[in-house]
């Protein structure tokens, strides 16, 4: 008696899952090419701004290659990088799930690396040499000097203002057309 009972509860789970109503809601959203063209265009437009935005601390990396001995790399070098890794990973995450939302996710992402590099660039303006987080990041170790540091963090920071502009003004759009 409970093996029928359970083939019974199997055929009602099977039966179930083929219904068209319990699994429509879950369905992915199908999006004209038009949109899918768009958010493309911002993906691989992140992805160039944060390869531009990484060639400092690639050619430092570059440099380090050639010589005989194992030098350590500049922490600073590893914080761009990271920065780096997690945007090329939003692109990846913007072109695999195409919505609205996805697109916002990326404008405040992108916003608080922004954020980061304001920073970094206040304190490389403002501050001395001997300051805590210069010295954290080994900035202070750089053949570069502090205007042309400081000049860079200005360029990546309006790069990223007009990634998260226009990401952010399509999903406002997006959201609003919905």
């Amino acid at each position: 008696m409970t093996i029928t009972n359970a083939n019974l509860l199997i055929c009602d789970i099977l039966t179930a899952m083929n219904q068209t109503s319990a699994t429509s809601r879950f369905a992915p959203a199908t999006w004209s090419k038009d949109r899918v063209r768009h958010v493309r265009l911002l993906a691989l437009s992140l992805m160039a701004v944060a390869i531009v935005a990484a060639l400092p601390a690639v050619e430092n990396l570059l440099a380090s290659v050639p010589s005989s001995e194992s030098i350590q790399q500049h922490r600073w070098v590893h914080l761009m990088l990271l920065i780096t890794v997690v945007q090329l990973g939003l692109a990846v995450f913007l072109v695999l799930y195409i919505d609205w939302s996805t697109l916002w996710a990326v404008t405040i992402t992108n916003l608080l690396f922004v954020g980061v590099y304001a920073g970094l660039f206040a304190i490389r303006i403002l501050a001395e040499s001997t300051n805590e987080i210069i010295s954290y990041l080994q900035l202070d170790l750089e053949e570069a000097p502090p205007g042309k540091q400081a000049m860079w963090f200005m360029l990546v920071i309006l790069m990223f203002v007009t990634q998260s502009f226009f990401t952010g003004r399509y999903a406002r759009r997006w959201k609003r057309e919905r």
